[in-house]
């Protein structure tokens, strides 16, 4: 093997998946966050913390006009496979609502703490963890497409409400923005680490003339049924991480029994 250019820096794939540090490092690096971002962070710190009352309250009211959703509030076991629609909707205002607002002000009380510190990427991957099963008392499991989902809305919410601060100008406006974004996709990097398999070795390339290819032309339903298993969950499953007294990461299919909704706590 060459030796790497001067301008490459080696970066270890295991250390990725086992160590939050070097993950951390390596997200930070790739997305340039640094010390603009820390202080555009802290200096619109004030103006973030105070939008967060309207951010929860759009959040919620969204989550309730999906029934896959909106269900899981009032439903025990609240599981996001069942299709039964309870007797009774939770309201916006209801005790359940409220006391999932309460959480998520408080998230957005430490997504705008101080980053430089160790302890801030550490609550943001205990989120992460905190979803898959993992970290609580009562194990919760949520499924990485409403997550994801939420955090984008999150974040279209909060940079709309940057833009129209009438006080702060547009230079630290756009690094307000720049900053927030930045964090954003690492914490949905820290909710991937808790719910994405990552393949073992580098997934090899199908050529065209490959007898799997020939196959599949001479007998369309049998791509078709490979197709339907793969959205079936035969070859696609979430798993959970369970670190080791070691430090290590192991892997495990994760249970569907334990498929849960709480955003983000509960």
């Amino acid at each position: 093997m060459a030796a790497l250019p001067a301008s490459m820096e080696h970066v270890d794939r295991q250390q990725l998946q086992d160590s939050l540090p070097s993950r951390i490092r390596y997200l930070h690096q790739f997305l340039g966050f640094g010390e603009d971002d820390v202080m555009a962070l802290l200096e619109g710190q004030s103006h973030l913390r105070s939008a967060a009352p309207m951010i929860t309250t759009k959040v919620y009211d969204k989550l309730l006009e999906f029934d896959v959703t909106g269900r899981i509030f009032t439903q025990r076991p609240r599981d996001t496979r069942i299709d039964e629609n309870p007797e009774v909707w939770a309201a916006p205002d209801s005790d359940a609502i409220n006391t999932r607002k309460m959480f998520l002000r408080w998230y957005f009380v430490r997504l705008t703490s101080d980053p430089t510190k160790p302890e801030y990427w550490e609550y943001l991957d205990l989120v992460g963890r905190m979803h898959s099963n993992q970290a609580r008392q009562i194990p919760v499991f949520v499924e990485y497409v409403f997550l994801n989902v939420c955090l984008g809305y999150i974040q279209d919410i909060a940079l709309k409400a940057i833009m129209s601060l009438p006080d702060l100008s547009d230079r630290k406006k756009v690094n307000l923005v720049r900053a927030l974004t930045k964090i954003i996709w690492i914490q949905n990097d820290l909710f991937a680490r808790y719910h994405v398999t990552e393949p073992q070795k580098p997934i090899e390339t199908v050529h065209h003339t490959s007898d799997r290819h020939r196959q599949r032309q001479q007998s369309p339903s049998a791509g078709h049924q490979a197709d339907e298993d793969k959205f079936q969950g035969k070859s696609f499953q979430n798993v959970n991480r369970e670190n080791s007294d070691s430090g290590k990461t192991s892997l495990k299919p994760s249970r569907p029994s334990e498929t849960h909704l709480t955003f983000f706590h509960d």
